[in-house]
């Protein structure tokens, strides 16, 4: 039986101070790193400013998990590879390998499948990608998107003569990420009619992700081009396409360099050695992550975007005291969470956290994971959600 977690975390810290070192190591933490950006009009942080907390910091020192979800396993919900996860209207809708999009409550309980896999005139025989709004589903199957209610019933169909990989509707408009084509983004109408194209076809815009497109607060969509510094931004109030760049500095990769290393991991930092590329972009309604790679450091980038405020954190020097598995579930990028952070673990995984961790056995979160897998099959289940935020 599956139990939804509520968890209340509070800052466990992992460092042994004293309470007055300890607000003393906080202050001195937000006052060098925690700054408001005077960004650039074209940039998304102004990097001249801020300095990067490179001491060992508990990650429940910055981020609050809000809730740990263990989603129902059965023979009908049983998922797959996970693919996409995106929660809207308090359900989580999640695309995985070899099945139909299914959809979970916020409790977790399995409520129905969207559509079917199939040839049937309702079906699709493969699921892309798909988008929720708050009234319809849609589907991206080959050569066309269908549009279905919350639940379940088909109702439109968009016909499309691309090969496209991922898509994103906003308001009376859809932002496609095409394969084959002169232009990687277009623009159109909830008709098939192309409005606009953007983006001439090179090799790095080909790195398809599971979310093409990433809002950046309620203003703006992101497409990365490659792991370049370089954004193209669709404006969503003037309806109209924009450039930003990730950071103001000038040590970033160009398109043209990311064209030439499609695999991050290729890049030649001997040879470029202050070259710094980007990945790991994702967001909330309010709150923007990504991560920058500069030869072995990597720096994970917060930007709070109501407020304009930025903190950059080293990477490595991250202690994960809220799962016990690794910093890494911070940066999900196939994941949309409407107002906070999605993440998942398999059960197995939090076990082994816990396993590795025994010396925090007494620690509050570390006792709340251990009493959730205490109702699962930790080989068989299917994964644990996780929203967070970062404070």
């Amino acid at each position: 039986m599956n139990k939804t977690f509520l968890i209340k975390w509070n800052c466990c810290s992992l460092i042994s101070l004293s309470k007055q070192s300890i607000g003393m190591f906080f202050f001195i933490c937000l006052f060098s790193a925690c700054v408001k950006n005077t960004t650039t009009n074209d940039s998304i942080v102004n990097d001249s400013d801020i300095e990067v907390i490179t001491s060992k910091l508990p990650i429940s020192s910055f981020v609050k998990i809000k809730r740990m979800i263990p989603l129902e396993t059965n023979n009908t919900s049983l998922l797959g590879n996970i693919e996409k996860i995106m929660k809207r209207n308090d359900r989580y809708f999640i695309k995985s390998s070899n099945r139909s999009l299914a959809v979970f409550d916020q409790s977790g309980m399995y409520l129905n499948a969207i559509g079917n896999l199939g040839n049937g005139p309702e079906e699709y025989p493969t699921l892309l990608d798909f988008d929720v709004d708050s009234e319809f589903v849609y589907i991206l199957t080959t050569n066309r998107i269908n549009i279905y209610n919350q639940q379940g019933k088909c109702v439109k169909f968009i016909p499309l003569l691309l090969n496209v990989a991922g898509f994103k509707v906003v308001k009376d408009k859809i932002l496609l990420f095409v394969l084959g084509d002169s232009h990687v983004v277009h623009l159109i109408d909830l008709d098939g009619v192309t409005i606009e194209k953007k983006l001439s076809r090179d090799p790095a815009l080909r790195l398809t992700k599971a979310i093409s497109f990433v809002r950046y607060g309620n203003d703006y969509l992101l497409f990365p081009k490659g792991h370049s510094n370089d954004i193209l931004a669709y404006n969503i109030a003037k309806s109209k396409f924009e450039n930003l760049n990730y950071l103001s500095s000038s040590n970033n990769i160009s398109p043209e360099y990311s064209n030439n290393t499609l695999d991050a991991n290729k890049i030649d930092h001997e040879d470029e050695p202050n070259k710094r590329l980007f990945d790991g972009l994702t967001s909330t309604s309010s709150q923007t992550i990504f991560g920058s790679i500069e030869g072995d450091k990597i720096i994970l980038w917060v930007k709070d975007v109501a407020k304009n405020l930025t903190t950059a954190y080293s990477f490595a020097a991250l202690i994960d005291d809220l799962t016990y598995t690794s910093s890494d579930f911070l940066v999900k990028e196939n994941t949309d969470g409407g107002d906070v952070f999605l993440s998942y673990l398999f059960p197995y995984s939090l076990e082994d956290g816990l396993k590795k961790n025994q010396k925090l056995s007494e620690n509050e979160n570390f006792k709340f994971i251990e009493a959730m897998l205490e109702n699962l099959d930790i080989e068989e289940s299917n994964p644990v959600i996780i929203e967070y935020i970062f404070k």
